[in-house]
Order: structure tokens, then C-alpha cells, then sequence
């Protein structure tokens, strides 16, 4: 009888700690995301618009890739527009939109369906090499880089 009250409890414990699991899994949470990447970009220099495309890893996502593209000043390569699709290992999708040295967390796919926040490149290029292309007039970068964000979802 005791070794039933005992199930019993276990039960119920069971049902309670899975509805509040099912109440959570809407509730959307903020996190601060670090992350690293080692990146390519190419430059067009008379137009200015670039391609991005790094590999990294991020906390609270893991491995990452990262496609970015969008237009620079070509002056002082400084990013008059961006946009980023960050694809983590399992293929969920998150977006971003910028200006300057900073970026908004527009939506996503799975698990980022509906996430926000801001993004900002906080270190200089490290490790950054460099190649100009005089045939196609592009500049070819190579580097590291760290980002730091502020992401719900």
C-alpha cells in the first residue's frame, strides 16, 4: 500500500513538472550570446557590396555558420547595410539586419521563429589578411572575429 502512495506521488510529480514544461515552451527568454567566427569577405570596390561567409560557435547555439552580404562604404569598408542568415548545426535559421557595427535579430527559423535583439562586433579583425584582385577589382579578406548579442527567442 505505502509502495502505491509512492507511484501515486511519482505521477503526479510527473504530470505537474510536465505541464509546467509545456506552459514554458512559449515563453520566449533572453540570453547574452558570445560568439566567434572565422570569416572570408568579398569586397566589390566599385560598387561596394559584399559576401560574407564564416564558421563558428556560438553559447546557446553551438556550432554556427554564418552567410552575410550587403553594401560598404568602399572608401573605408565601413558596412552601410547588412544582412545575415546564421544557420546552426540542427538547420535552424536566424536573420539579422544592420547598419554600422551593429545589428537587429529580425526572426528565424524552429527554435528562432520570432526572435529579437541586437548584435554589435565587439573586437577588431584579428589575424586579418588581405588580397586585392586588380582583374576583378575585389578585395579579398580573411580574419577572425568575436560578436556579442543580446538575443530572445
Amino acid at each position: 500500500m505505502i509502495a502505491k502512495k509512492h507511484l501515486i506521488l511519482i505521477a503526479v510529480g510527473a504530470c505537474v513538472l510536465g505541464l509546467v514544461g509545456i506552459a514554458s515552451q512559449g515563453r520566449q527568454v533572453e540570453r547574452t550570446v558570445t560568439s566567434t567566427f572565422h570569416g572570408t569577405t568579398i569586397v566589390d570596390l566599385t560598387d561596394g557590396s559584399f559576401v560574407t561567409m564564416a564558421a563558428g560557435q556560438a553559447t546557446h547555439i553551438g556550432k554556427i555558420d554564418m552567410y552575410t552580404y550587403g553594401r560598404m562604404d568602399p572608401s573605408t569598408l565601413t558596412p552601410l547595410c547588412v544582412k545575415a542568415v546564421m544557420t546552426a548545426a540542427n538547420g535552424d535559421q536566424l536573420w539579422a539586419e544592420g547598419v554600422g557595427d551593429h545589428a537587429e535579430y529580425t526572426g528565424g527559423t524552429g527554435r528562432f521563429e520570432g526572435a529579437s535583439g541586437r548584435t554589435t562586433w565587439e573586437s577588431d579583425l584579428e589575424d586579418l589578411e588581405s588580397k586585392l584582385d586588380g582583374e576583378t577589382i575585389t578585395l579579398i579578406l580573411t580574419y577572425n572575429y568575436s560578436m556579442g548579442s543580446t538575443l530572445t527567442y
